[in-house]
Protein backbone atom coordinates (compact mmCIF):
# COMPACT_ATOMS: atom_id res chain seq x y z
CA UNK A 1 0.00 0.00 0.00
CA UNK A 2 1.21 3.53 -0.81
CA UNK A 3 0.16 6.55 1.21
CA UNK A 4 -0.37 9.87 -0.58
CA UNK A 5 0.28 13.03 1.36
CA UNK A 6 -1.63 16.18 0.52
CA UNK A 7 0.99 17.63 -1.83
CA UNK A 8 0.80 14.51 -3.98
CA UNK A 9 -2.98 14.12 -3.77
CA UNK A 10 -3.55 17.79 -4.64
CA UNK A 11 -1.39 17.45 -7.74
CA UNK A 12 -3.76 14.74 -8.98
CA UNK A 13 -6.77 17.06 -8.90
CA UNK A 14 -5.53 20.63 -9.15
CA UNK A 15 -3.73 21.64 -12.32
CA UNK A 16 -0.29 22.48 -11.04
CA UNK A 17 3.40 22.05 -11.79
CA UNK A 18 3.60 18.46 -10.51
CA UNK A 19 0.31 17.15 -11.91
CA UNK A 20 1.80 15.16 -14.78
CA UNK A 21 4.50 13.71 -12.55
CA UNK A 22 1.90 12.66 -9.96
CA UNK A 23 -0.28 10.97 -12.58
CA UNK A 24 2.72 9.13 -14.05
CA UNK A 25 3.94 8.00 -10.64
CA UNK A 26 0.50 6.76 -9.67
CA UNK A 27 0.29 4.65 -12.84
CA UNK A 28 3.20 2.56 -11.54
CA UNK A 29 1.29 1.69 -8.35
CA UNK A 30 -0.97 -1.38 -8.55
CA UNK A 31 -4.69 -0.60 -8.45
CA UNK A 32 -6.15 -0.94 -4.98
CA UNK A 33 -2.84 -0.20 -3.27
CA UNK A 34 -3.23 3.52 -2.63
CA UNK A 35 -4.45 5.18 0.54
CA UNK A 36 -4.99 8.59 2.05
CA UNK A 37 -6.25 9.56 5.47
CA UNK A 38 -9.05 11.73 6.73
CA UNK A 39 -6.28 14.20 7.51
CA UNK A 40 -5.39 14.32 3.80
CA UNK A 41 -8.98 15.29 3.04
CA UNK A 42 -8.85 18.09 5.63
CA UNK A 43 -5.56 19.42 4.28
CA UNK A 44 -6.85 19.23 0.71
CA UNK A 45 -9.87 21.34 1.67
CA UNK A 46 -7.51 23.77 3.41
CA UNK A 47 -5.31 24.00 0.31
CA UNK A 48 -8.30 24.76 -1.90
CA UNK A 49 -9.63 27.36 0.54
CA UNK A 50 -6.22 29.06 0.66
CA UNK A 51 -6.15 29.24 -3.14
CA UNK A 52 -9.59 30.87 -3.12
CA UNK A 53 -8.50 33.41 -0.47
CA UNK A 54 -5.43 34.21 -2.57
CA UNK A 55 -7.75 34.63 -5.58
CA UNK A 56 -5.88 31.92 -7.48
CA UNK A 57 -8.96 29.71 -7.72
CA UNK A 58 -12.57 30.71 -8.30
CA UNK A 59 -14.99 29.46 -5.60
CA UNK A 60 -16.92 27.41 -8.16
CA UNK A 61 -13.74 25.72 -9.37
CA UNK A 62 -12.77 25.12 -5.75
CA UNK A 63 -16.06 23.36 -5.03
CA UNK A 64 -15.60 21.20 -8.14
CA UNK A 65 -12.03 20.34 -7.07
CA UNK A 66 -13.19 19.20 -3.63
CA UNK A 67 -15.96 17.12 -5.22
CA UNK A 68 -13.49 15.61 -7.68
CA UNK A 69 -11.05 14.77 -4.88
CA UNK A 70 -13.78 13.15 -2.79
CA UNK A 71 -14.91 11.11 -5.81
CA UNK A 72 -11.33 10.03 -6.52
CA UNK A 73 -10.86 8.93 -2.92
CA UNK A 74 -14.16 7.03 -2.89
CA UNK A 75 -13.48 5.28 -6.20
CA UNK A 76 -9.76 4.58 -6.03
CA UNK A 77 -8.20 4.95 -2.60
CA UNK A 78 -8.48 3.33 0.78
CA UNK A 79 -9.39 5.96 3.37
CA UNK A 80 -7.58 5.61 6.69
CA UNK A 81 -8.96 7.07 9.89
CA UNK A 82 -6.23 8.42 12.18
CA UNK A 83 -6.40 6.75 15.58
CA UNK A 84 -4.91 7.35 19.01
CA UNK A 85 -1.72 5.39 18.18
CA UNK A 86 -1.25 7.58 15.08
CA UNK A 87 -1.37 10.74 17.18
CA UNK A 88 1.01 9.21 19.72
CA UNK A 89 3.53 8.27 17.02
CA UNK A 90 3.18 11.74 15.47
CA UNK A 91 4.07 13.30 18.83
CA UNK A 92 7.16 11.08 19.05
CA UNK A 93 8.17 12.13 15.55
CA UNK A 94 7.79 15.79 16.49
CA UNK A 95 10.02 15.27 19.53
CA UNK A 96 12.80 13.75 17.43
CA UNK A 97 15.75 16.08 17.01
CA UNK A 98 16.44 17.76 13.68
CA UNK A 99 13.28 16.75 11.83
CA UNK A 100 11.70 20.18 11.16
CA UNK A 101 8.34 18.41 10.91
CA UNK A 102 5.07 20.28 11.18
CA UNK A 103 2.25 18.61 13.09
CA UNK A 104 0.23 17.66 10.02
CA UNK A 105 3.22 16.10 8.30
CA UNK A 106 4.08 14.09 11.42
CA UNK A 107 0.52 12.78 11.38
CA UNK A 108 0.83 11.76 7.70
CA UNK A 109 3.99 9.79 8.47
CA UNK A 110 2.50 8.19 11.56
CA UNK A 111 -0.68 7.06 9.81
CA UNK A 112 1.36 5.63 6.94
CA UNK A 113 3.73 3.72 9.22
CA UNK A 114 1.03 2.45 11.56
CA UNK A 115 -0.99 1.11 8.63
CA UNK A 116 1.97 -0.59 6.96
CA UNK A 117 2.39 1.64 3.92
CA UNK A 118 5.30 0.66 1.69
CA UNK A 119 6.02 4.33 1.09
CA UNK A 120 4.67 7.84 1.47
CA UNK A 121 4.45 9.58 -1.92
CA UNK A 122 5.02 13.30 -1.62
CA UNK A 123 6.34 16.43 -3.31
CA UNK A 124 7.18 18.03 0.05
CA UNK A 125 10.98 18.22 0.34
CA UNK A 126 10.91 18.80 4.12
CA UNK A 127 8.66 15.78 4.59
CA UNK A 128 11.05 13.69 2.50
CA UNK A 129 14.06 14.78 4.61
CA UNK A 130 12.26 14.26 7.90
CA UNK A 131 10.86 10.90 6.87
CA UNK A 132 14.28 9.66 5.88
CA UNK A 133 15.79 10.85 9.17
CA UNK A 134 13.09 8.93 11.03
CA UNK A 135 13.50 5.80 8.91
CA UNK A 136 10.05 6.14 7.39
CA UNK A 137 9.75 4.88 3.81
CA UNK A 138 9.28 8.10 1.86
CA UNK A 139 9.35 8.01 -1.93
CA UNK A 140 10.53 11.23 -3.44
CA UNK A 141 8.16 12.32 -6.14
CA UNK A 142 10.15 15.54 -6.49
CA UNK A 143 11.70 16.11 -9.91
CA UNK A 144 15.47 16.15 -9.77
Amino acid sequence: MYYLDTSFAAALVLHEENSELAAAALQSVPAGHVCVSDWTEVEFASTVARLVRMRLLHPGAAARAVEQFEALVAASFELLLPTRPDFERARRYLAAPRTTLRGGDALHLAVAVNHGARAVLTFDRELIRAGRRLGVPVASAVPR
